[in-house]
């Protein structure tokens, strides 16, 4: 083989090498950078609390997910319906443990996860699934979401959940983005309220 060709190819093995090289080193620094946490929400996190949902509704009439962050006159009622959701849930619900996602190295809120231990009702089964998450708007597209969805499948897994459904509105970019860099897999388009929603399913 001619020499000058000798020479692009191992220019071009180079090249190819410092790209794998740059997405390894990318990653780690996002794994280190952010380090987040889920946590049961306490007393401890009152002031917090409420000052984003202060900042969640200066952004957002209706906020969404998880829906169970956004209940309660108080607090302290806030607490009581979040324990009951998880250890004696009304009737027509399924148990559902709400944590919030803290920045570990500030110790500051950032959002919460709601993992629902089953999807044993037709709405969950086919448009709710087992999780929902929020980040608050101040934070969002900084990779937290990514993060805490990580979290999120080990906590399910830790429940048992050896299956696990997401769903996303079809026009929500960014979460589904999330969803499909956490290893889930797409399944399916389905329809809510004319909404086209996406399905996606991985196994833990």
């Amino acid at each position: 083989m001619p020499i000058l060709s000798n020479f692009f190819l191992l220019k071009r093995f180079t090249y190819l090498n410092l790209i794998k090289l740059q997405a390894s080193l990318e990653n780690n620094i996002l794994h280190y950078v952010i380090m987040l946490k889920l946590e049961f929400p306490n007393e401890s996190h009152k002031d917090q609390y409420l000052e984003m949902i202060e900042e969640w509704g200066q952004h957002e009439t209706i906020p969404t997910d998880p829906d169970n962050l956004f209940v309660g006159a108080t607090y302290e009622e806030f607490l009581q319906i979040t324990k009951d959701a998880c250890d004696n849930p009304p009737e027509g619900r399924v148990p559902a443990s709400l944590f919030f996602i803290i920045d570990s190295t500030q110790d500051r809120i950032l959002g919460a996860l709601d993992i629902r231990h089953n999807i044993e009702n037709d709405f969950l089964r086919e448009i709710g699934g087992h999780i929902g998450y929020g980040i608050r708007p101040s934070e969002r597209k900084k990779g937290y979401a990514t993060e805490a969805l990580r979290l999120g499948k080990q906590e399910a897994k830790n429940l048992e959940i050896a299956k696990i459904l997401l769903t996303c509105l079809d026009e929500n970019v960014w979460s589904y983005r999330t969803i499909e860099a956490n290893g889930w897999v797409f399944e399916r388009h389905t329809d809510f309220n004319g909404e086209k929603v996406r399905r996606y399913w991985i196994t833990v």
